[in-house]
């Protein structure tokens, strides 16, 4: 499963705006935003933080 739908899923389980789940990762919103649009952009460092912040609670 990428990425994006892994943070889409989680979001929509936990019923949580891209705003509270970037806080709960300690990362901007527009940067949550861009991972979920599959942008370019991101820092490996910043995907690798969100895979493992994901992959501990089980997403």
């Amino acid at each position: 499963m990428e990425l994006k739908d892994r943070i889409l899923r989680f979001r929509a389980k936990k019923k949580m705006s891209q705003q509270q789940l970037a806080d709960l990762i300690g990362i901007h919103r527009t940067t949550l935003s861009a991972l979920e649009n599959n942008s370019e952009k991101c820092k490996q460092t910043t995907i690798l933080t969100v895979e493992i912040f994901l992959e501990e609670r089980g997403c």
